[in-house]
């Protein structure tokens, strides 16, 4: 099943905001999600700025409908052999990806954090549980009561 086609307008108000942001400099943290656009009814497309290197600014549009993420660069001062302007970095699909568990990542693995987590539980229940005087401890050693010891 094919997603729902979204009229073209919201790519663009998506790009177009990120344009925005270029232009106007409204960088006040570009190295955080923490400012971003929801654009469309239910925030379909979102746009985050960021400093890709330290002279160079550029947006992650992020199509939550279609699960693509593309990366723009505003290019203020380009050389001669580079284009100036808004360049589009990289697109791909996330579609797939998100269906994975366990690719590409440093060690610790999701597994091993999994394990970690159920010994620092068992560990957690083992300390709460009820310590047994050494009266208790006895008592299950010895013999019961009409048995013999050896």
């Amino acid at each position: 099943m094919h997603p729902p086609v979204r009229p073209g307008w919201l790519l663009a108000a998506g790009i177009g905001a990120g344009v925005m942001w270029l232009v106007l400099g409204t960088w006040s943290r570009p190295n955080t999600a923490a400012a971003q656009i929801d654009i469309g009814a239910n925030g379909d497309i979102v746009v985050v700025p960021m400093q890709m290197t330290p002279s160079t600014n550029g947006f992650i549009l992020v199509d939550k409908l279609h699960q693509t993420i593309c990366l723009y660069e505003y290019r203020h001062h380009a050389s001669a052999a580079d284009r100036q302007g808004l360049v589009l970095v990289a697109a791909r699909s996330y579609r797939h990806d998100t269906q994975l568990e366990d690719y590409n990542t440093a060690p610790p693995r999701p597994d091993d954090v999994k394990q970690l987590l159920l010994h620092a539980e068992k560990l957690r229940q083992e300390q709460s549980a009820p310590k047994k005087t050494p009266a208790a401890i006895e008592e299950e050693v010895a013999p019961s009561p009409g048995v013999e010891k050896d």
